[in-house]
């Protein structure tokens, strides 16, 4: 095909094509640009206020956290309170209030016993069942009982110890049979 137009008008029509092929496509990537923005500061401001209500509700939690502690710890304090008076009662011709303060003393941070019990027979004994967070604590604890002078032995049983965190435990204590002259 026979081309009409002289060679400078179509070297002019082919400039003017690209400028306004160029303004039309940044004025597309702007629009899209302005539109993305447009489109993203709702959600901007509602990922912010889902941050600050996250924040408050952990601020809560944390503050009920504290109360439930400090609630429990006065719970234990109560219960070891009534334990101590209730097996001082029954105790019979033997004090064992001082030994059961002192075995309560001797509680680390990584047990918690969960019941006492005291059992008399042919010898006394004590039996300790909770939680102990590790085996070295566990371990520690049956230590620290054993050397105390009113305990004759602690009867540790190595099934206690199959688990390495959060141990279930049940351990005796046998007393030392003072006899007692009426």
């Amino acid at each position: 095909m026979a081309s009409v137009l002289p060679k400078s008008f179509k070297k002019k029509i082919q400039s003017e094509y690209r400028l306004r092929l160029i303004t039309v496509i940044s004025i597309l990537i702007s629009m899209s640009f302005l539109a993305g923005v447009v489109l993203l500061i709702p959600a901007y401001i509602l990922a912010d206020a889902e941050l600050q209500t996250l924040e408050g509700r952990t601020l809560e939690v944390k503050r009920a956290g504290e109360e439930i502690v400090s609630k429990e710890s006065q719970d234990e304090a109560v219960w070891t309170r009534e334990l101590l008076l209730f097996v001082a009662s029954q105790s019979g011709t033997r004090e064992i209030e001082p030994l059961i303060r002192t075995i309560i003393n001797e509680i680390p941070t990584g047990i918690r016993v969960m019941r006492m019990e005291y059992l008399k027979g042919e010898s006394e004994v004590i039996k300790l069942s909770g939680v102990a967070a590790d085996r070295r604590s566990l371990t520690e604890f049956s230590s620290q009982l054993s050397s105390l002078s009113e305990v004759e032995e602690v009867d540790l049983p190595l099934s206690n110890l199959v688990k390495s965190t959060d141990i279930p435990f049940s351990l005796d204590m046998i007393i030392v049979n003072d006899e007692v002259e009426e």
